[in-house]
């Protein structure tokens, strides 16, 4: 299965030097759960160039990992996203996700690691440090 996930840079970093990524985050006790069901790390199958303009101010974009994983590795999951019509915002969507507490270059072979989405929007990691009242 070939999956993508955008991070930060220092996420890279330790996914490079071979490091078992943890978190067990539950987005939906944060979010509400018709907004999420994912814990953990999240990917998408879509293509990154798509699912960026629903993940900007979410995410960091510094890179966009994408990896091939055996299925048994991740869960299905769903996410609110929102929803855009020939650029416009017309409302939200839930957008089917993949998602693991744990990964590592061993079970999640890199085939790419892309930078090109640096800068395209602020990286969610600098929305939390400034307004860390509403991303909990």
């Amino acid at each position: 299965m070939i999956l993508h996930r955008f991070c930060s840079q220092a996420e890279y970093d330790k996914y490079m030097a071979g490091e078992t990524l943890v978190n067990y985050k539950d987005h939906g006790a944060y979010r509400g759960y018709a907004a999420s069901s994912a814990v953990g790390f999240c990917f998408f199958v879509e293509s990154p160039e798509k699912r960026k303009h629903q993940l900007s101010g979410i995410v960091d974009f510094d890179v966009c990992l994408t990896v091939e994983v055996d299925p048994s590795k991740v869960n299905l999951c769903h996410g609110r996203y929102t929803l855009r019509i020939n650029g416009r915002y017309v409302g939200a969507e839930n957008v089917m996700e993949y998602c693991t507490t744990t990964y590592n270059n061993r079970e999640f072979k890199l085939i790419k690691a892309d930078k090109s989405f640096n800068g395209y929007a602020p990286n969610g990691s600098l929305f939390r440090q400034i307004f860390p009242n509403l991303f909990l």
